[in-house]
């Protein structure tokens, strides 16, 4: 406005909006990714329960759920302070020529840092999935999130195919994790974006070539070197299958 004229968001009293960021950090930290096969090493455990029963008792437990208390050992070379985050995972499957699949299934938060020889308490703040005894704690890794820039649309990119799809459900849909057959020593980024498709058959003699049928567009919340992880953020198509073909249509810059 010329002059220095209040705009109209000020003459109104709006506040401005921050930019939404690329991606989401809930999907980031809830993404099963891929890691060598044996998954992170150094890895701490949840050792129990560290809730009482009415006789005071510590409760014999090996599942957990949000807001229940755990004794843990944290990870590796970790002291644990108050405060302190740790991403609860399990070991999936096996992708061959790959790595292994990593689950998260929870985070727990130290309410108590170790001291001498006893452990350290912590609450679970958040479930994905069912926490156990058996799973493993690591650092939250959440490098990337939180960058508002946004992808830059490529023409004709290289394609790939659907390794791997989280929950292992009849048909995917929006919401699902998809694991890729790259991974980011082939330029993958966290933000980038697939187009899952399918192909274009071979045409017959003298007929016209079939488009390429697009079935959903999927963004990239892990990318490790071993396999990307991308979350469905759109479907056109109820057909997103293992084995199915995937090309990169927008970069992070």
């Amino acid at each position: 406005l010329a002059g220095g004229a209040a705009s109209f968001g000020d003459a109104v009293g709006m506040v401005p909006t921050a930019p939404t960021p690329t991606v989401r950090a809930g999907e980031v930290i809830a993404a099963p990714y891929v890691d060598r096969e044996g998954g992170p090493r150094g890895f701490g455990r949840i050792l129990k329960s560290g809730d009482l029963t009415g006789l005071g008792d510590l409760v014999e437990r090996y599942v957990f759920q949000a807001y229940d208390r755990v004794l843990l050992a944290p990870p590796v070379r970790h002291v644990a302070p108050e405060g302190e985050r740790y991403l609860a995972v399990r070991l999936g499957p096996v992708i061959e020529d790959q790595g292994q699949i990593i689950i998260p299934t929870g985070i727990v938060e130290v309410t108590r840092a170790p001291r001498g020889d006893y452990a350290a308490i912590a609450k679970v703040v958040k479930a994905f999935d069912e926490i156990s005894t058996e799973d493993r704690l690591i650092p939250i890794d959440t490098v990337g999130v939180g960058t508002t820039i946004r992808p830059v649309r490529v023409v004709d990119g290289p394609s790939t195919t659907i390794r791997w799809i989280a929950g292992e459900p009849v048909l995917a849909s929006v919401q699902n994790f998809v694991v890729l057959a790259v991974s980011s020593a082939n330029g993958v980024r966290m933000g980038d974006e697939f187009l899952i498709y399918r192909p274009s058959p071979d045409p017959v003699d003298g007929e016209l070539r079939d488009p390429d049928i697009p079935i959903a567009k999927v963004q990239v919340v892990r990318s490790t070197p071993y396999g990307v992880t991308a979350v469905v953020l759109g479907q056109e198509q109820p057909a997103i299958l293992e084995g199915m073909s995937a090309r990169i249509i927008a970069r992070m810059p």
